[in-house]
């Protein structure tokens, strides 16, 4: 693993209508560019996502024209306490997302050939302790 990649956390439930649970951000776990992100900035980020939620799209890597069209957000929440699922531990103010998937993606899902999701977004970078 290289030095700044993190686990990306996958949810998977039986009886899950299809949705799988996507840990999104975890606060001050280093990220796949080597940053970091407060409980604040998370719960900034997670609400800006949700009021612009009619923009957002499901698509494969980043990439133009690679909607995935069934894909549907149906949760998104900050977890208020550490949560236990199954053998996974959600850390407390991390940013969960709920995908619900047609059934052939959500079998590509369970069946390892997507790995997690990516937050597209835009920031400002500052050193910890540094003011913007």
């Amino acid at each position: 693993m290289h030095e700044h990649e993190t686990k990306i956390q996958i949810i998977k439930t039986d009886n899950s209508f299809n949705t799988v649970l996507f840990v999104a951000l975890v606060p001050f776990e280093i990220d796949r560019n080597g940053d970091v992100i407060t409980e604040e900035e998370i719960t900034k980020t997670a609400h800006e996502f949700v009021r612009n939620l009619t923009k957002k799209a499901v698509n494969v890597d980043h990439e133009d024209n690679t909607e995935i069209q069934s894909a549907e957000f149906v949760e998104s929440f900050i977890a208020p306490v550490e949560i236990q699922v199954g053998f996974e531990t959600i850390p407390k103010w991390s940013w969960v997302v709920g995908i619900k998937f047609d059934d052939a993606t959500y079998k590509a899902v369970q069946d390892g050939d997507f790995v997690g999701i990516s937050v597209e977004w835009f920031g400002v970078r500052s050193e910890i302790g540094a003011t913007v």
